[in-house]
């Protein structure tokens, strides 16, 4: 091996430096990043070892090397004959022992082939000894190499930080951009909840509000926010896995009173802890957490469930979300679990896939047989629900298949990263169309594509007529959006976002589409509209607005019947005399889109507020009026 690169001997060399990341990467709020030129892209071809076109067909050329500086991703683009084009992306991250590695490699879009994984598996075999700071010395030793402003794509395709809360509505009373936000992306992020099957307690220590802002979990409570459906456990899910014998976890609310904020609330968690001591069989795991309540009255929380365990040996886990916003109850599980992870024989994960972040748990769900019909076994299926016990033999798998989604990224990088399975991201199963591709996509990482056409025949037929028959109501029908530039982008690119293909699918099935954007010369997004006009049988109506009177009127005027809002009740929709849909409404699968389907026909039928909304006030009252 060549000495120009030491770090990628078999044995590392060793870091000075106290920090575990040698090269800091400071928070740029203008977005900026770096982009290297000739002499940069070659020494990534030699750092990656990718074969050069006189090693033959299988020739693998860097076209592109950027370093978002804002938060030091790595996006490298790739191209090839065996290949196509094709984007890695390698994120920093704290490693979590020393001589553990403090980078790791990613891929979004449609799944690669087999070849990719083997140039990825090749690539990270090369770099297991290498550091963070060696690839960003690459970049930086680059003597063409330019800083400019970021694409707002890869400035979305992160995890919420700091600046990132500007997008939400609620982190202030008086957002500037609070007036034109529809999308709760942020919120749906902070609040991601995993439902733990298994014999589990989860303890949220809090008052009884912020059970509002968090994701549903089947009980019938209405919160702020629309989440989305392919991540919600909806009553008739959870009834399902019962009739399946799975057990439920078990959710406690210490209810903290107003009182409890003036003398502290510690003896209500003790007295939920201590119900805990009183069932009939101890659970497997405890797993507590605060609110911002509990956290401002300076509760010692993890105090109290450190003495529940030491008194009682139940194993208990507290996750302190204000004092580190990166922990999750998926993240502490797995945790427990990574010791028992071992080198698997490639045999036996031979036909196996995991799914990570499908609602698939109940084996009558139309993707899961199709999956299966393909002649592969789910090995695990995680997130919403992680079992126990599944979570075992999550490394006895010849793939893992991952719903892509950027709300969630933080959660997989987090948990998942050093896990020991080649992974796939192809686009959600939404709608017929979304639904064979990533079938397609499943049988290609596996070596099935002969099989696909077969088992597609088999699941469709039972579906079309159904389909063609709800699609032959949607005509006269469209649907609108209110965004900014960011929000176009994101609707492009749904994996920034929910990571639902909304308007894929909403175009799919029939209706035309309307776009209300931030803005004030529309040729500024000619090329996005252009873009969503692509997959369209009706061209996308194009407005700008630039003030809140300018929405309102544009709502007002539209022949769109129902915007899309990720807020439960939207006023500034009711009040302009507009339904309202959200990803909510959209569901996965075959059986899934026929649901959908007939949602949305409904919300589009109903009349009330297109006949009442002007009795009901303004869209947009001053903020003393409220």
């Amino acid at each position: 091996m060549s000495d120009l690169f030491p770090e990628l001997h078999e044995e590392p060399v060793q870091d000075q430096s106290p920090d575990p990341i040698s090269v800091p990467i400071g928070k740029d709020p203008a977005g900026k990043q770096l982009v290297c030129g000739d002499p940069g892209k070659r020494t990534f071809e030699a750092l990656f070892g990718f074969p050069r076109p006189y090693e033959g067909s299988d020739a693998l050329a860097v076209t592109d090397v950027t370093v978002l500086l804002e938060h030091g991703s790595i996006y490298v683009s790739v191209s090839g004959e065996l290949t196509g084009d094709r984007t890695i992306i390698i994120f920093p991250c704290w490693p979590e022992a020393p001589g553990r590695p403090d980078f790791f490699f990613g891929m979004r879009g449609d799944v690669p082939n087999a070849h990719v994984h083997s140039i990825l598996q090749a690539a990270q075999q090369r770099l297991r000894s290498a550091r963070y700071k060696t690839l960003i010395r690459a970049a930086l030793r680059d003597p063409e190499r330019v800083i400019e402003r970021a694409a707002v794509a890869q400035l979305h395709d992160v995890e919420a930080d700091d600046d990132g809360f500007n997008r939400s509505v609620v982190k202030t009373w008086s957002d500037d951009a609070a007036w034109h936000e529809f999308f709760a992306d942020k919120e749906q992020e902070r609040n991601f909840h995993h439902a733990l099957r298994g014999h589990i307690v989860m303890v949220e220590h809090g008052d009884l509000e912020c059970h509002y802002s968090t994701q549903p979990v089947g009980d019938g409570t209405i919160g702020f926010f629309n989440y989305s459906s392919a991540h919600v456990q909806p009553l008739q899910s959870i009834q399902n896995r019962r009739e399946m014998a799975l057990d439920e976890p078990v959710y406690m609310i210490s209810d903290v009173q107003e009182k409890d904020v003036i003398r502290g609330a510690i003896p209500k968690l003790k007295a939920l802890l201590d119900t805990i001591t009183k069932r009939k069989e101890p659970p497997e795991l405890v797993i507590a957490r605060g609110t911002c309540t509990t956290v401002v009255i300076g509760d010692d929380m993890r105090g109290a469930v450190a003495k529940f365990t030491e008194e009682t040996g139940i194993p208990a886990v507290f996750l302190g979300h204000l004092e580190d916003g990166d922990v999750d109850p998926f993240q502490a599980v797995f945790e427990l679990l990574k010791d028992s992870w071992t080198e698997v024989d490639p045999a036996l994960g031979k036909g196996r896939i995991n799914l990570v972040g499908y609602p698939l748990a109940d084996p009558r769900s139309d993707l899961r047989q199709m999956v299966e019909r393909l002649g592969l076994q789910v090995n695990t299926s995680i997130i919403p629900d992680v079992d126990l016990q599944e979570m075992r033999h999550y490394t006895a798998a010849e793939v893992s298949v991952f719903f892509d989604s950027a709300l969630y990224d933080a959660s997989y990088r987090r948990v998942l990263a050093d896990a020991p399975v080649p992974e796939i991201r192809p686009s959600a199963p939404c709608a017929p169309a979304g639904c064979r591709r990533w079938l397609e996509a499943i049988a290609e990482a596996t070596g099935r594509q002969e099989q696909v056409a077969q088992v597609w025949e088999s699941a469709w037929c039972q579906h079309a007529t159904d389909w063609e028959a709800l699609r032959s109501q949607v005509e006269g029908y469209q649907l609108g959006f209110v965004v900014d530039a960011a929000r176009l982008e994101g609707l492009l690119h749904p994996e920034t976002l929910t990571g639902v293909p909304i308007v894929r699918a909403l175009q799919e099935m029939g209706f035309g589409i309307e776009i209300l954007c931030l803005g004030t010369d529309p040729a500024d997004f000619a090329e996005a509209i252009a873009a969503f006009d692509e997959t369209a049988s009706r061209p996308t109506i194009l407005r700008c607005y630039a003030t809140p009177e300018e929405l309102e009127a544009s709502l007002r005027d539209s022949e769109s019947v129902a915007f899309y809002s990720e807020y439960f009740f939207d006023k500034r929709l009711s009040r302009t005399g507009k339904a309202q849909f959200s990803v909510a409404d959209f569901q996965l699968g075959l059986e899934g889109s026929l649901t959908t389907l007939r949602n949305l026909l409904r919300i589009c039928r109903l009349p009330f507020y297109r006949v009442y909304g002007s009795y009901l006030g303004e869209a947009f009252p001053p903020v003393e009026a409220e």
